[in-house]
């Protein structure tokens, strides 16, 4: 998958883009892109899910020492959620990278303060900044859309200062799952990623690397473990006799129903092989 199918995806060109449009109506997607984190008893579709996750994020670097007028890199920024968040908690300076132009356009819109970030169109494997230039990251479920993270880290080694510090959160593939079966790899052509990786080789290329892994926290259950019950519910009404419920719903917002079958079935199949993990590092300099 390549960067036309992720930009096409966001822009809500091709069927890729159908079901974002479907998250519209319910999930606060205008502004975040993540999956979420729900405690229990806390809905994975109101109550702002996808905002609890940057919460999550936000804490983590505070406790890894991130301090007020740092520069702070959202990788992937999507839609500006995220590092607006982090901005406003935090008191960073945010600056914020993605590929998809759409997606900056709307971040833009979430950024009227002067305090507020400012983004830029850049790939997160060449970044357009300069030396030691920032004092941590943030990566929020967007390097699940990069086939060669190796390049991701050897750009953040280059451009965080020494001693800089990042949290990930990442989807990836239990260690007992085949990250080439059928079914994930069904998956991860349904939804616009490369093949899925396991959380051990993202530790790995991390530890090939300057940086090191301080931390690591499953956040499974509180997201993706959540997300059968969706799939299950949309199956279900979809085939029953009770179904013209959701077709009214898909042609009220020009829906195709049949493009986001293929994406509920396939993710419907890999949900209980898939895991979504939070990553601390640091960079170490000899």
């Amino acid at each position: 998958m390549g960067r036309k199918t992720i930009i096409d995806q966001f822009s809500y060109r091709g069927e890729a883009g159908e079901i974002w449009r479907g998250f519209d109506a319910f999930l606060d997607t205008e502004a975040y892109l993540n999956l979420g984190y729900s405690e229990e008893r806390q809905s994975h579709a109101i109550g702002k899910p996808q905002y609890r996750l940057v919460a999550q994020v936000a804490d983590a670097l505070r406790e890894l020492g991130v301090v007020p007028d740092d520069r702070l890199l959202d990788v992937g920024c999507g839609r500006g959620g995220p590092i607006t968040v982090l901005v406003d908690q935090l008191g960073v300076e945010g600056i914020g990278v993605d590929i998809v132009p759409f997606n900056l356009k709307l971040a833009r819109k979430h950024s009227a303060k002067a305090s507020h970030p400012s983004y830029v169109l850049a790939s997160a494997t060449e970044l357009p900044f300069g030396p030691d230039s920032m004092e941590s990251f943030a990566a929020i479920d967007s390097l699940v859309y990069i086939e060669r993270i190796d390049q991701v880290f050897a750009e953040l080694a280059r451009v965080l200062k020494p001693g800089g510090i990042g949290v990930i959160t990442d989807l990836t593939v239990a260690d007992e799952a085949d990250p080439m079966a059928d079914e994930l790899v069904e998956f991860a052509n349904a939804w616009g990623f490369p093949a899925l990786r396991r959380v051990g080789r993202l530790e790995a290329t991390i530890d090939q690397s300057i940086f090191e892994c301080t931390s690591q926290t499953d956040l499974t259950n509180n997201s993706v473990g959540q997300f059968r019950r969706w799939t299950t519910r949309y199956r279900r009404l979809r085939q029953s006799p009770t179904g013209f419920i959701l077709n009214a719903f898909a042609n009220r917002l020009d829906l195709k129903l049949e493009a986001i079958d293929r994406q509920v079935e396939t993710a419907h199949a890999v949900l209980p092989s898939l895991r979504h993990t939070m990553l601390c590092i640091e960079r170490q300099d000899i």
